[in-house]
């Protein structure tokens, strides 16, 4: 496939491209470029869900990249109503079988755990985090976030 092709195929994923060019000169310079998903593991994932995103994936593969997934086990569990990490995981495993059902080429994906990235790269993850979080107070790291000035009393309101 050529990279006129392959950007066909990415631009079927998306309503618009933010950078149509950039987008062209990658799939023009590397055969293989990598594309990084963030999936947080749910116990609510509707049926759609499980099928957009196996749509999208089989489409990125198509069009030539190695996807890997990274699945946010250790975010979910700090943020839904998830109280372990092993229950996260088994959750996300569930997500997981959910895709298969829906025919994502899992053969070609590469599926990464956060709490294993987290544990694995501790010694350069954590000395980070800390340091921004020392240096970093709640309504910028929301105005970040969020692209706007919403303050955190709006954000709790939520």
């Amino acid at each position: 496939m050529n990279p006129a092709e392959r950007f066909t195929v990415l631009s079927s994923i998306g309503g618009e491209c933010m950078c149509e060019e950039g987008l062209l000169q990658l799939l023009k310079r590397k055969a293989t470029p990598i594309c990084c998903i963030w999936f947080q593991p749910t116990p609510e994932m509707k049926i759609e869900q499980g099928i957009m995103k196996t749509i999208h994936v089989n489409r990125m593969i198509k069009a030539g990249f190695q996807v890997k997934i990274l699945m946010a086990d250790w975010f979910a569990q700090r943020k839904s109503k998830i109280d372990t990490l092993d229950k996260a995981r088994t959750i996300g495993l569930y997500n997981i079988e959910m895709w298969k059902a829906a025919g994502m080429d899992l053969h070609k994906v590469e599926l990464l755990w956060l709490s294993d990235e987290l544990n694995h790269h501790a010694p350069d993850y954590w000395p980070i985090a800390m340091d921004v979080a020392r240096k970093t107070t709640m309504d910028e790291m929301i105005r970040w976030t969020y692209g706007s000035s919403m303050s955190i009393n709006e954000i709790y309101a939520c």
